[in-house]
């Protein structure tokens, strides 16, 4: 019997409409442009786990815009943290209304803190709203940053 190739594993998962979790390249680096949302979610689940959190994935519907809750046992620090993770293109900005939506989530959940992430960056009103309710918002910029403090290859860099 004939093993299986890597690659015919992939297009028999993609027959059926499956993506594989994260597929990184030989050297340990991750490619985000290149993962679906859910796998997005797994590499930062990934570093904030690196970071000192202990994560949990929501389900991918019905989540209310959650995508991870992350518990952090630390005095003063510690609490319950709301990520929302958005995998978009470079030039396709996140805007104010889904920020606003994600804030409702948080303060309906009295969360610590909501920290949303994305792999391109925030609308200037965005970043109003963001920073006026204490929202932390994470740029493709400083997810690079903190990708490679953390130890979690990114082979996608700014254009």
């Amino acid at each position: 019997m004939d093993l299986l190739t890597n690659e015919t594993v992939k297009e028999a998962f993609a027959a059926f409409g499956i993506a594989r979790a994260i597929d990184p390249a030989p050297d340990g680096s991750v490619n985000l442009d290149n993962l679906s949302g859910v796998a997005f979610e797994k590499v930062i689940a990934d570093l904030l786990d690196r970071i000192g959190f202990q994560t949990e994935l929501t389900k991918a519907s019905g989540d209310g815009g959650i995508d991870i809750i992350a518990t952090l046992d630390r005095t003063i620090f510690g609490g319950r943290y709301l990520f929302q993770c958005k995998r978009f293109a470079h030039d396709s900005l996140v805007g104010a209304p889904t920020l606003r939506d994600f804030y409702g989530a948080v303060t309906a959940d009295r969360a610590v803190k909501g920290v949303f992430i994305t792999t391109s960056g925030f609308t200037v009103q965005a970043r109003e709203f963001g920073e006026r309710v204490g929202l932390e918002l994470i740029d493709a910029e400083k997810l690079e940053t903190l990708m490679s403090e953390y130890g979690v290859a990114d082979r996608t860099k700014l254009p």
